[in-house]
């Protein structure tokens, strides 16, 4: 039940409590991540969406709800999502890789797959490489690191092994 972006509100909160405690802000700048992301996305989903967004943001500034009416909405799509991801996760099929490894394989498509890539894979070599580095950089190499909790995972498997080439390779 946190607000979005309430994790990084509270973290700059507890960190001005502390004498010098820096706080990084250490994402990957969000023009390089849509830039990626729409790479990924075949020409004609593109041309439906520029084509349909006029609309939407008509129907958007023209409704304009009420704040707490947002704050409900956004809430119950948070709480769908997770039930989605939850129904998701249960709905995976094994597949046999042609050397006979069993894997799982996901429900989505190429292109799902290739966003998934950019806006979760890329961004947890991304946030690794940040968190890393400037572990690197303090004494002790204790550091605390607020990350969104879709990242946790990825973060922790790629812990200790982002080299600059990866970072190279995300941040293009």
């Amino acid at each position: 039940d946190v607000e979005i972006g309430g994790e990084f509100r509270a973290a700059i909160d507890e960190a001005s409590k502390l004498p010098d405690c820096p706080v990084i802000l250490g994402d990957r700048h969000i023009d390089i991540t849509v830039r990626r992301a729409l790479a990924c996305v075949p020409w004609y989903l593109k041309v439906g969406f520029f084509l349909l967004f006029p609309v939407i943001l008509i129907c958007v500034l023209c409704t304009r709800p009420e704040p707490e009416a947002l704050k409900s909405e956004t809430e119950r799509l948070k709480k769908e999502l997770a039930e989605d991801l939850d129904d998701d996760e249960k709905s995976e099929e094994k597949v046999t890789t042609d050397n006979g490894e069993s894997s799982k394989k996901p429900w989505f498509s190429e292109t799902s797959t290739a966003l998934e890539e950019v806006i979760l894979h890329e961004r947890d070599t991304y946030l690794t490489y940040q968190l890393q580095t400037t572990a690197q950089s303090y004494e002790n190499g204790t550091i605390v690191g607020v990350v969104g909790a879709a990242h946790l995972e990825g973060i922790l498997d790629k812990w200790g092994t982002v080299t600059e080439e990866d970072m190279e390779r995300v941040s293009e």
